[in-house]
């Protein structure tokens, strides 16, 4: 069951083709909210970072993440929008340039980005690309006896 919080106002942002930056402390339900919403979709896909294989894949190469997108977005059998949610982005902020880049070339609101990360200080002190202007920033905070 999810608390209601700013649960509505994230979903018609994203539903409306908008990409977001979802930040919080872990165990706060960051991750199970957006599958909630993603799952729903045609096209979706889910990279999490947590995953070591995931991980070391694109710290290797971080542009095979805009490679395989763009591979992806020309096949015949694409449905759009597509949805990818990026998990614990702060492990890996040089995704985030290619995230940019996805976002730059996308003019038809094809690929919506859903980002969530543990530590918005460990992306500001990497001076991280935070997509100023080309993502909603919303924080989810953890629930207190008060």
């Amino acid at each position: 069951m999810f608390i209601n919080r700013n649960y509505r106002e994230i979903k018609t942002f994203i539903e409306s083709g908008h990409s977001v930056m979802v930040f919080g402390p872990r165990g706060s339900g960051k991750t199970s909210f957006l599958e909630q919403i993603i799952k729903a979709k045609d096209s979706f896909r889910i990279v999490d970072l947590l995953d070591l294989k995931t991980f070391l894949k694109y710290s290797r190469d971080p542009s095979l993440f805009a490679a395989e997108i763009e591979k992806e977005c020309i096949s015949s059998d694409t449905r759009f929008p597509r949805y990818y949610l990026i998990d614990e982005i702060q492990k890996l902020p040089e995704l985030l340039d290619e995230v940019q880049k996805l976002l730059v070339q996308n003019t038809a609101g094809k690929l919506v980005f859903i980002l969530t990360g543990s530590s918005a200080r460990k992306l500001k002190t990497k001076e991280a690309n935070l997509l100023a202007g080309r993502a909603l920033s919303c924080f989810f905070y953890p629930f207190s006896s008060d």
